[in-house]
C-alpha cells in the first residue's frame, strides 16, 4: 500500500513539474527553410489619399512611394469616427472606438453631464496586438516608435519604454505635438541595421497633421510639398536599409496615413446650433463642453474643438414630439441652420455607439462645427474620410487591391495574418486579400482652378491621371502622356462648366468639372500705380535705432529728400496681425471688419475668438480698385487673397513669392518678385500685359524677428534684449536695401516718375520677459498680481482668467472676467451693462493699480470705442509697462520677447513712409495718422473712391492736392423708401423723423431708395440688435454685401459709412439673402454726402396730372389738394374762387402755396422721377361752392369745384375695390364713378374703402396703375373730394397712398403710411378712417383702437361712421382671415358697439353684404319697419363689392344670420347715403342697371342726455389727479378724455354708472398738472351729452363768490372786487377759460372804476392817486392792467389778466399775523401766570 502511495505521490510529481514547463516561454524553432516574415507599418498620420494627389499634381515627385506603391495603394480604407484619438487606439487594436471605449467628449445619460475627463474618454480597452503576440507566446518582437493615443501613452500595454528588449516603446511627444518622420524614420532604420531587427516595426508620424495645427498661412502648400518630399526621401532610406542588409525581400512595407486633415474654414458654432433649436422649435437646447446639463435641457450639443461634425443627443426630458421638431428644424434646408447641413446621421446609420451621439450633424463642406479658430488643421470631417494607403512587399501583387469596405481597423487584423499570428481577442477588421481589382481613374485638374476668372476665349486645360486612361474634355478625347494630359478649351462668354472623363482599361469611368468665368479682358485706363508695402511688425523706434546707426539709406533718404516721413503713425485696436491687417486693407477699423480677435462677450457670457482668423466684413481696397475698373496684384499681402486677388487670375493675381536663394520666401524673395514684375511684367508664372494700378506686397521678416520666439529667416533667437534689437537691426538693414533695390528697378524701367509708394506696418512690438537674463523679474506674468490687487477691493470685484482654449465660460460666482493675448489685459464686469456701474468700478481699480511699478497705459470705454473697436471689448484695458507682460498665470521663465497686444507707445507706435508722384518731398509729418488713413489716401492718388466701408481720412497734408470736403448733405427718409416682402416702417421715436423700416431679415426682403442725389458717400443711419449683412445694389445691379455691426439694441441708430460715387436720379437698394448672412438691421435714413454743392435744376412749367381734392382740415373752411407733374416742375400752387355761377372767374382769386416733393416711383418696372405737390386751402366760407385749378403758376389744370360743409343735409358716394391691373380695368372703375355721381347728383365727397390699386401687396408700387385710377375718373374726381382708406394692395409700405393722398397726419397712431389714419366733419357725420394693414398684431392695432376711442368720445357730431378696408362682417372668402379673425374683429366690435358707432363701410370682399343691426355680436330685436330701423341699439355693417373687375363668391361657412342682405350680383355696386337731420339712407345700386339693389334707412330721435354739472379736477396727496362729480339722472356711463391730448397718446377713460350711489370719484395714476384739462360727457344708449370741462375747487369757488358780488356795487366793495380779481389772475390760462362767470366781475371792476372818478375833486386828485398806486389800483399813465382786446369781429373779449389789487400784504396774511399775536400773547400770559 504504502509503495503504491509513493508511485502515485512521483507520478503527480511528474504531471505538476511538465505542467510548469509548458507554461514557460522557449525560443520558437522554425524549419530551415520557412523564413519569418517581417512588417514595417509607418503611419504619416494627417495625409488623405486626395492630398496625395494634390501634392502630386503641384509637381511634387515622390519616386520612393512611386516605387513602394507598385505593390498595392489601397485608395478607398476609411477612417473610423471619431478619428481624433481613436484612429490610433484603432491602429494598434484593430478594434472600434466603442470597442475601445474612446469616445473624446459626450453625453452621459444616467449622470445628465457631458463628459470630458480624459480619464474617462480618451481609453483603449481593447487588447492591443502587442498584448496579443505576448499572449499568444509568437516570438515575434516588435519596435513601436513615436505611438501614442491622444495624449495618452501606451508604455506598458505590450511595449515598454524600459525594461524590456524584445518590446520596445521609443516615445516621443504626445497630444497635439509633433513627431517628426525624420525621427522615426532614423529609428526605424537603426532597428533594421540591428543584429536582431524586430519582426514587427511601428511607426507613427504626425508632420502632415502638425503642419497646420496651430494655423496655416499662404505658405502652407509649400510646407506641405516639403513634408511629402522628406517622407519619400525617408521612405527611400529605409527601404534602402533593408535591401543594404537583405531583409527587403522578407519585408512588407504598410504605409498608412489614420485620420485625414482638414482645415477649419467658415464655422457655425455649436452654441449657436444650440440656441438656434430652442429658439425655433421651443425645445431647450444646450451646448456644453463638459459638466452637469440642467434639468430641463431637452438636447445637448457637444462642443469641441476638433470634429467639423456636431455630436447631438436628446435628454430623457425630450419626448418625441420634441425630436420631431427638432429633426424637422435641422433638416430644413431654408432655415438658417438648415441651409448649412448637409446631412443628419442616426448613431446605427454610421456604426457608432449611441454613447457617442444619438445623431451626427454634418455641415455642407466648407463649414464646421468645430471651436477651434479658422485656418488651422483638425481632424474627423465626414467629407475626407479615405487615408493614404499603401502595402508592398513580395507577398503582394503589383497593382493589386483588395473588395470591398476597407477600414483602418483592417491594417492590424492584415499585419498578424502576415506575420502569422492570431489578431487581438477584440479585433474587428477583417484580413485584407490582395487580388488584381480594377478602379476608377483618379482625375486631377492641374489648370484652370476650379471658378478661375479668365481673359482669353480660349485656353489650355491641363491634368493627370493616376493610371492609364482614355481622358475626354467636353465629350473629345485627348492626348494622354505619362498619365498626363492637355488640351485647348474655347470657352463662351460668362460661365463654363468643362467636363473631364477618364475610362480605364476595364471600363470604370471617372469624371470631374471644373467651371471657368470668360470675361473679355476689360481696357484699364494708364494712370498713377500705386504700391503699398506692409512691414508686419514695423516699430517706429526702430527707425530710431536703425538711424542712428545708418543702416537704413534708403529709409533716411525718403525721409529727408524723397517722401513724407509720418513720425506720429499709429496702429489700432486690437494692435494684432489679422485684425490690424483686415483694418488697414479696408481704411477702417475692427469695428466695421468684424474682425476683433479675442474679447469677452457679456451677452454669451464666454470669450470670443474669431472663427475666422482673417475675418474681415469690409470691402478691401483691392475689390474697390477692381470694382472701379482698374486692376491689381498681390505678392504674399494675405490679406487681399480672394478679396480682390486670386491665384491664376491674369488680371488680378494673388502671387506667392518663390523660395529665394537663400533657402527663404522672406522680404528678400517677394522684393526680388516685386522686381521681376516691374521689369518682366512677370510674377508667379503669369505673364501680364502691362503693370497693374495698384500693387502690394506683404513681408513679415520684422515680426517674426521681433516676436523673437522661432528661428525666423536663419536669424537665432536671441538670449537677451539686445540680441533681439541686433537681430531685428540685421534684418531691416537687409529689407533697407532691398527695397532700395526695387525703387532702382522701377527707376529702371522708366516707371518711377508715374508711381506712388505706401510703406506702413499693423502693428509695432513692445519688448518683455527677460531682458538680460532669466532671473528678471520681468520673465514672471504679472496676472496673478493685477487679479490679486483689484480682488483686494472686496465683494463684487472676483476675477477670472479666461481664454477660449481653456476656461471660457466664467465660474459661479465670478465678478471680473480677464483676457488677454499675452500683454495687455481686458477687464470685462460679468453681467455688467450699466455705464455708471462700470465707470464706478474702473475708477476704484485705476485707483488701487496705480502703486503697481508695472502698470503701464490704460483705456476707459469711451475711448476704445472711440478708436474703432465695437462696443463690448473690454470695459477696461490695462497694459503693462514694457518689459512686463500679462501672460496666462503659469507662463514664467520667458527669454527676451516680442508681443504687440499692447497699448505701450512700442507697440502702438508704428514705421510709416509715403513717396513718389502726388506726393511731398523731404517732409516730416507730425500731426497724428492712423494706418487706416491709408487706404483712402492711395485711392485719392489713384483717383478712385475709398473702398465702400473706409472710415480713414486722407492725408491731404502729404500730398500735393488741396484738400477736399464732402461739406454738402442731402437726407432721405425712411419713410420715403419702397419697401419689399417683410420689410415694413414702423414708429420709433429714437430714428431721426419718429420713423424707421424694420423686418429687412427674410429672404427677398428689401428697402429701395428711387432718385437719389449726386453724392461720393453714403451714411446709412440704422440700428441693429446682432452683426448683419444686407447686399447694395445700385440701379438694380449688385455691389456688395454690406456688412451692419450691432448697435446694442434695434432701437439705437449710429451711422455707417458707405463710399459709393452716385449719380443723381440713380437708385439704392438694401436686399436681405440668406447666402449671404443674418441680419436684423433696421434702417432709419441715408445723409447723401457730396463735395460740391447741387444746383437746383431750372424750375420748368408742365401740366398737372392726378389731382385729387381730400379733406384736410375743417371742412367747414379748407380743402385738400395734391397731384404730380413731371421732373423739375416745382411750381405749386392751387386758385380758388367763390363760384358765382356756372362759369369759373379766376381774376380776383385767391392763391395757395402748398409743398412739392421730388418722388421716386416704378413705372412698369422702370424707375420715374415726378414732383409730388400739396397744397391746403383754408379760410374759405361754410356751405360754399368754390372753383379751383392747380399748376405751377404758369400752366394749370382745368377747372374744377368743390362744396365747404355747414349744416343741413347733403349725401356722399361709397365706393371700394377699384384694384385694377390695366388700362382697361380703371374703365370698369370709372364708368362705375360716373354712375354713382349721376345718381346721386347733390354729393358731396367720394368715400372709397381701399384697393384702389392693384400692385402695391407684395411688390413695389408700379406707378402705372395710380394714374389710370385718377385720369381715368378725371372728369368725375375734379369735382369730387375723395376720403380714402388705405387696403392691402396699396400695401402700407409702399409710397403711392402717401404722396398722392394730401391727408391730415395724426400722431401716436404707429400707423403707416402715416396719413393712413385720419378723421373729420362733415356737416353732422363724423368720420373716422382706419388703417388694417397694421394688424399684424394686437400690439400693432391698439393705438388706433385707443385712437378712435378719444377721436369719437371727444366729437359733438350726431352720425357716427366708420370707415374701414378689411371687414369685420362679410360673407366672402376673407370671413377666415388670420388679421380679421384675431385682431381687427375680436378688438375693434366691442369699441364699436361702446362708441356707438351708426355705419361701419367696409371693401375687400368683393360681395355685397349688409348686416342686420348689430351688438355685442349679435343681431339685435330692432324693429325694421318699410327699410328702416329707429334708435337702434347696434351697428349695420356693409361691404359694397366691387367697382372694378373682380368678384368674389359666397363663402360656403358664411354666417348668413348677421346679414339682411347678401348676394354676388356679378355686376359693379355703388352706393349713395344721404344725412338729413335724424334720417341717414343708404341706396345701392349695380351699375348698369336703374334698378335699386338695396335701400335702408337708420332713424335717430334720441336725444343728448344731460351734462354733468359738477365735474372736478384737484390733486391728492400723493400729487396725482383726482376727479369727481355728481351723477346724472338715468346716465349709463360717462366718458372722460383730456381735451389737449396732453395724457400719453389717445387718452380717454370709460366709467360705468355707480349702482351704489350718486357721486363719483376716481384718481388716475397721473401726477397733477395745471397744463391738463379734462372734459367729461354723460352716456345714455348710444347718445353723448354736451362736454363739460372739469373745474377745481379754487375756480368753483371763486365762480360761487363772483356771484355773490352785490348787483348795486359801491366803493365799499372795492376790497372785495379786488381781491377776486387777484384769484382770477393767479389762475393758469387754461383755468380762466373755466370762470364762466367772468363778465360779472370785469363789470364790478369798471363800476368800481367809475365810481373812482366821480370821487375825484382839484385838490384831493393827489391823495387819491397816492392811495390808488398804494393800494395797486389805477394810477397815471395807466388802468390798473385791465387789458381789454377787440377779436375780428369787434367783440369786447377778457384779456390774460384782470387788474392786481389790494396792498402788499393779504387779507389771509393780516389775518395769519394776528393769529400768531393773539397766540403769542396767550402764550407769554400763561408763562407769567406759570411763573
Amino acid at each position: 500500500m504504502k509503495v503504491f502511495r509513493r508511485i502515485k505521490r512521483s507520478f503527480a510529481l511528474v504531471v505538476a513539474l511538465f505542467m510548469i514547463l509548458s507554461i514557460i516561454p522557449m525560443e520558437p524553432t522554425y524549419a530551415e527553410d520557412i523564413v519569418q516574415r517581417k512588417v514595417i507599418n509607418i503611419v504619416v498620420d494627417g495625409l488623405s489619399d486626395s492630398m496625395y494627389e494634390e501634392i502630386k499634381a503641384r509637381g511634387v515627385e515622390t519616386p520612393n512611394l512611386a516605387l513602394i506603391a507598385n505593390g498595392s495603394r489601397l485608395r478607398e480604407v476609411e477612417t473610423v469616427i471619431p478619428a481624433y484619438g481613436g484612429s490610433q487606439a484603432v491602429a494598434l487594436t484593430g478594434a472600434a472606438t466603442d470597442t475601445n471605449r474612446f469616445l473624446y467628449r459626450y453625453y452621459d445619460g444616467t449622470t445628465n453631464s457631458v463628459i470630458s475627463d480624459t480619464n474617462i474618454s480618451f481609453k483603449m480597452e481593447a487588447q492591443t496586438i502587442f498584448e496579443k503576440l505576448i499572449e499568444d507566446n509568437t516570438g515575434i518582437r516588435v519596435l513601436a516608435s513615436g505611438w501614442q493615443v491622444a495624449d495618452k501613452t501606451i508604455d506598458g500595454r505590450g511595449v515598454f519604454s524600459t525594461g524590456n528588449e524584445d518590446y520596445i516603446l521609443k516615445e516621443y511627444s504626445r497630444g497635439d505635438k509633433l513627431v517628426s518622420i525624420d525621427t522615426i524614420a532614423n529609428d526605424i532604420i537603426t532597428a533594421i541595421n540591428s543584429e536582431n531587427t524586430p519582426e514587427f516595426i511601428t511607426a507613427y508620424s504626425n508632420d502632415i497633421k502638425m503642419a497646420g495645427w496651430g494655423g496655416t498661412d499662404s505658405s502652407i502648400n509649400s510646407k506641405l510639398d516639403d513634408i511629402v518630399r522628406l517622407i519619400d526621401t525617408k521612405v527611400g532610406e529605409v527601404v534602402q536599409a533593408l535591401k543594404d542588409t537583405g531583409k527587403f525581400e522578407d519585408t512588407t512595407i504598410i504605409l498608412n496615413s489614420l485620420a485625414p486633415i482638414y482645415t477649419i474654414g467658415s464655422k457655425i458654432t455649436t452654441s449657436n446650433l444650440a440656441s438656434k433649436i430652442t429658439v425655433a422649435t421651443g425645445v431647450k437646447s444646450v451646448e456644453s463642453g463638459g459638466g452637469a446639463i440642467p434639468e430641463d435641457a431637452k438636447v445637448v450639443v457637444i462642443k469641441q474643438y476638433i470634429m467639423a461634425y456636431a455630436q447631438l443627443y436628446f435628454t430623457d426630458a425630450a419626448t418625441e414630439e420634441d425630436k420631431t421638431k427638432v429633426l424637422e428644424y435641422l433638416n430644413d434646408k431654408t432655415s438658417e441652420i438648415g441651409k448649412d447641413i448637409e446631412s443628419i446621421y442616426y448613431y446605427e446609420d454610421l456604426g457608432l455607439s449611441s454613447d457617442y451621439c444619438d445623431y451626427l450633424i454634418n455641415p455642407i463642406e466648407g463649414k464646421s462645427f468645430s471651436a477651434a479658430g479658422s485656418g488651422v488643421y483638425r481632424t474627423d470631417d465626414l467629407h475626407l474620410k479615405e487615408v493614404f494607403c499603401i502595402v508592398s512587399g513580395n507577398d503582394i501583387e503589383n497593382g493589386s487591391g483588395v473588395k470591398g469596405d476597407l477600414s483602418i481597423k483592417d491594417i492590424v487584423p492584415t499585419i498578424c495574418s502576415i506575420l502569422g499570428v492570431n489578431p487581438p481577442n477584440n479585433n474587428e477588421g477583417r484580413v485584407w486579400t490582395f487580388e488584381q481589382v480594377s478602379s476608377a481613374p483618379v482625375i486631377t485638374i492641374t489648370y484652370p482652378s476650379n471658378n478661375l476668372t479668365v481673359y482669353k476665349e480660349v485656353i489650355n486645360l491641363t491634368g493627370t491621371v493616376n493610371i492609364s486612361s482614355i481622358v475626354k474634355v467636353n465629350g473629345i478625347e485627348v492626348d494622354v502622356t505619362g498619365n498626363k494630359f492637355s488640351t485647348d478649351v474655347t470657352l463662351k462668354k460668362g460661365k463654363n462648366d468643362i467636363l473631364i472623363e477618364a475610362t480605364n482599361y476595364d471600363g470604370k469611368t471617372s469624371s470631374s468639372v471644373v467651371s471657368v468665368n470668360y470675361v473679355v479682358k476689360p481696357e484699364i485706363p494708364d494712370g498713377n500705380v500705386i504700391v503699398y508695402i506692409n512691414w508686419d511688425g514695423f516699430a517706429n523706434y526702430y527707425v530710431e535705432l536703425a538711424e542712428a546707426q545708418g543702416r537704413i539709406p534708403t529709409l533716411s533718404n525718403i525721409k529727408e529728400n524723397e517722401g513724407v516721413y509720418f513720425s506720429n503713425a499709429y496702429t489700432g485696436i486690437p494692435s494684432i496681425t489679422n485684425p490690424m491687417q483686415a483694418a488697414i486693407s479696408s481704411g477702417t477699423t475692427s469695428k466695421y471688419t468684424g474682425n476683433s480677435y479675442r474679447h469677452f462677450d457679456k451677452r454669451q457670457n464666454k470669450v470670443i475668438q474669431e472663427p475666422i482668423s482673417r475675418r474681415n466684413e469690409a470691402e478691401t481696397l483691392a475689390e474697390s480698385v477692381k470694382r472701379q475698373g482698374l486692376n491689381s496684384i498681390s505678392i504674399n499681402q494675405f490679406a487681399f487673397e480672394d478679396r480682390g486677388n486670386i491665384i491664376g487670375d491674369e488680371l488680378n493675381p494673388y502671387v506667392n513669392a518663390d523660395v529665394g536663394a537663400n533657402g527663404y520666401s522672406d522680404a528678400v524673395a517677394r522684393f526680388d518678385t516685386a522686381i521681376k514684375l516691374v521689369t518682366e511684367l512677370e510674377a508667379g508664372g503669369i505673364k501680364l500685359d502691362k503693370l497693374p494700378r495698384f500693387i502690394s506686397l506683404y513681408m513679415d521678416d520684422l515680426d517674426g524677428v521681433g516676436h523673437n520666439e522661432v528661428e525666423t529667416y536663419g536669424l537665432p533667437i536671441a538670449k537677451t534684449e539686445e540680441g533681439r534689437k541686433e537681430n531685428i537691426l540685421d534684418r531691416l538693414e537687409i529689407m533697407d536695401t532691398k527695397l532700395g533695390e526695387f525703387i532702382q528697378a522701377c527707376k529702371d524701367a522708366g516707371i518711377y516718375d508715374k508711381m506712388s509708394f505706401v510703406l506702413t506696418a499693423d502693428h509695432g512690438m513692445a519688448n518683455f520677459g527677460a531682458q538680460n537674463s532669466l532671473g528678471d523679474d520681468s520673465t514672471k506674468s504679472k496676472l496673478l498680481d493685477l487679479m490679486s490687487a483689484i480682488e483686494s477691493l472686496g465683494e463684487g470685484y472676483k476675477c477670472e482668467f479666461l481664454h477660449p482654449s481653456q476656461i471660457a465660460v466664467p465660474s459661479e460666482g465670478t465678478d471680473i472676467a480677464i483676457v488677454t493675448v499675452g500683454l495687455q489685459a481686458q477687464i470685462s464686469y460679468v453681467g455688467e451693462f450699466n455705464d455708471e456701474i462700470i465707470a464706478e468700478k474702473n475708477t476704484k481699480i485705476l485707483e488701487v493699480l496705480k502703486v503697481k511699478n508695472y502698470i503701464g497705459e490704460v483705456m476707459l470705454p469711451n475711448e476704445i470705442e472711440s478708436r474703432g473697436v465695437s462696443k463690448g471689448f473690454a470695459d477696461l484695458i490695462v497694459s503693462p509697462k514694457t518689459p512686463y507682460h500679462f501672460h496666462g498665470p503659469t507662463v514664467t521663465g520667458l527669454t527676451a520677447r516680442g508681443q504687440h497686444d499692447s497699448l505701450e507707445d512700442e507697440a502702438q507706435h508704428i514705421g510709416s513712409f509715403m513717396w513718389g508722384n502726388g506726393v511731398k518731398k523731404g517732409e516730416v509729418y507730425t500731426e497724428k495718422i492712423y494706418n487706416t488713413d491709408f487706404a483712402a489716401t492711395m485711392s485719392e492718388l489713384l483717383g478712385l473712391n475709398y473702398p465702400l466701408d473706409s472710415t480713414g481720412n486722407i492725408i491731404y497734408g502729404a500730398l500735393n492736392t488741396p484738400k477736399i470736403k464732402d461739406e454738402y448733405i442731402q437726407a432721405i427718409e425712411a419713410e420715403s423708401a419702397t419697401v419689399n416682402g417683410a420689410a415694413n416702417k414702423y414708429f420709433d421715436e429714437n430714428a431721426s423723423n419718429g420713423m424707421a423700416i424694420t423686418g429687412i431679415n427674410s429672404e427677398g426682403s428689401f428697402v429701395e431708395f428711387i432718385n437719389v442725389p449726386e453724392a461720393t458717400k453714403m451714411e446709412v443711419n440704422y440700428s441693429a440688435e446682432n452683426d448683419g449683412k444686407l447686399v447694395l445694389y445700385v440701379n438694380d445691379k449688385i455691389v456688395r454685401d454690406i456688412y451692419f455691426p450691432e448697435t446694442e439694441t434695434e432701437n439705437k441708430y449710429q451711422g455707417k459709412t458707405i463710399n459709393i460715387d452716385l449719380n443723381k436720379g440713380d437708385s439704392v437698394k438694401f436686399v436681405f439673402e440668406s447666402r449671404r448672412g443674418s441680419a436684423k438691421v433696421n434702417l432709419d435714413k441715408i445723409d447723401f454726402y457730396n463735395n460740391e454743392e447741387q444746383v437746383e435744376d431750372t424750375i420748368k412749367t408742365g401740366d398737372p396730372f392726378t389731382v385729387v381734392m381730400t379733406p384736410n382740415g375743417d371742412t367747414e373752411n379748407s380743402m385738400g389738394f395734391a397731384w404730380y407733374t413731371d421732373k423739375d416742375i416745382k411750381g405749386t400752387v392751387v386758385q380758388v374762387v367763390e363760384a358765382k355761377g356756372e362759369e369759373s372767374d379766376f381774376s380776383n382769386a385767391t392763391n395757395f402755396n402748398g409743398i412739392c416733393t421730388t418722388i421716386g416711383v416704378k413705372l412698369n418696372g422702370d424707375n420715374v422721377v415726378y414732383e409730388s405737390h400739396k397744397v391746403i386751402a383754408n379760410n374759405l366760407k361754410p356751405g360754399t361752392k368754390y372753383f379751383y385749378k392747380v399748376g405751377d403758376g404758369t400752366t394749370w389744370s382745368e377747372v374744377g369745384s368743390f362744396t365747404t360743409s355747414s349744416q343741413g343735409d347733403f349725401s356722399f358716394v361709397y365706393l371700394t375695390d377699384s384694384q385694377g391691373k390695366n388700362e382697361g380695368d380703371y374703365d370698369v372703375w370709372s364708368e362705375t364713378l360716373e354712375a354713382a355721381i349721376s345718381k346721386f347728383e347733390d354729393s358731396k365727397f367720394l368715400v372709397m374703402a381701399g384697393d384702389m390699386v392693384d400692385a402695391g401687396l407684395n411688390v413695389p408700387n408700379n406707378e402705372q396703375e395710380w394714374i389710370h385710377y385718377f385720369e381715368k375718373a378725371k372728369k368725375s374726381l375734379l369735382n369730387l373730394p375723395i376720403a380714402p382708406v388705405i387696403g392691402n394692395h396699396e400695401g402700407r409700405n409702399n409710397t403711392g397712398f402717401n404722396n398722392h393722398f394730401n391727408l391730415p397726419t395724426i400722431s401716436g397712431v404707429m400707423a403707416t403710411p402715416d396719413n393712413s389714419v385720419y378723421s373729420f366733419d362733415y356737416n353732422d357725420v363724423h368720420f373716422a378712417m382706419l388703417n388694417t394693414e397694421m394688424t399684424e398684431s394686437a400690439e400693432m392695432f391698439q393705438p388706433q383702437i385707443d385712437w378712435l376711442k378719444r377721436d369719437m368720445i371727444a366729437t359733438d357730431k350726431k352720425w357716427r361712421i366708420v370707415v374701414l378696408h378689411k371687414p369685420m362682417y362679410s360673407t366672402s372668402s376673407h370671413i377666415k382671415d388670420k388679421d380679421i379673425v384675431e385682431i381687427i374683429k375680436p378688438m375693434l366690435e366691442p369699441v364699436i358697439d361702446e362708441l356707438g358707432i351708426d355705419l361701419v363701410l367696409q371693401g375687400h370682399d368683393h360681395i355685397y353684404a349688409r348686416t342686420h343691426q348689430i351688438y355685442n355680436g349679435h343681431v339685435t330685436n330692432d324693429k325694421v319697419v318699410d327699410g328702416k330701423v329707429t334708435n337702434p341699439k347696434g351697428t349695420m355693417y356693409i361691404v359694397n363689392n366691387t367697382s372694378g373687375f373682380k368678384y368674389y363668391d359666397q363663402h360656403q361657412d358664411a354666417q348668413l344670420q348677421y346679414f339682411e342682405k347678401t348676394g354676388q350680383p356679378n355686376e359693379q355696386v355703388y352706393s349713395g347715403i344721404k344725412v338729413s337731420g335724424n334720417e341717414l339712407r343708404v341706396e345701392s345700386y349695380l351699375l348698369n342697371s336703374d334698378t335699386l339693389y338695396d335701400s335702408y334707412a337708420i332713424e335717430r330721435t334720441d336725444v343728448a342726455p344731460n351734462k354733468v354739472e359738477d365735474f372736478m379736477l384737484s390733486e391728492t396727496k400723493d400729487g396725482n389727479i383726482k376727479l369727481t362729480w355728481t351723477g346724472v339722472k338715468d346716465a349709463k356711463e360717462y366718458v372722460i378724455y383730456e381735451i389737449d391730448n396732453k395724457i400719453g397718446q389717445n387718452w380717454s377713460k370709460r366709467i360705468d354708472k355707480n349702482e351704489e350711489g350718486n357721486s363719483y370719484e376716481i384718481t388716475l395714476d397721473i401726477k397733477y398738472s395745471n397744463e391738463y384739462r379734462f372734459a367729461i360727457k354723460t352716456v345714455i344708449g348710444r347718445s353723448y351729452s354736451e362736454a363739460v370741462e372739469a373745474i377745481t375747487e379754487e375756480i368753483k369757488c371763486l365762480i360761487e363768490d363772483i356771484d355773490k358780488i352785490p348787483a348795486k356795487i359801491e366803493l365799499k366793495h372795492k376790497e372785495l372786487v379786488y381781491s377776486l380779481v387777484d384769484r382770477y389772475n393767479n389762475l393758469s390760462e387754461n383755468h380762466k377759460i373755466l370762470v364762466v362767470n367772468y363778465n360779472k366781475l370785469e363789470e364790478a371792476v369798471n363800476k368800481i372804476k367809475d365810481l373812482e372818478g366821480e370821487t375825484e375833486k382839484p385838490g384831493n386828485g393827489g391823495g387819491n392817486e397816492e392811495n390808488n398806486q398804494e393800494n395797486g389800483g389805477p394810477s397815471e399813465g395807466g388802468d390798473g392792467n385791465v387789458d381789454e382786446t377787440v377779436d375780428s369781429n369787434g367783440d369786447s373779449s377778457k384779456g390774460d389778466n384782470l387788474p392786481q389789487t389790494g396792498s402788499d400784504i393779504s387779507s389771509s396774511t393780516v389775518l395769519i399775523i394776528a393769529l400768531f399775536i393773539v397766540a403769542s400773547g396767550y402764550f407769554i400770559v400763561n408763562k407769567k401766570n406759570i411763573a
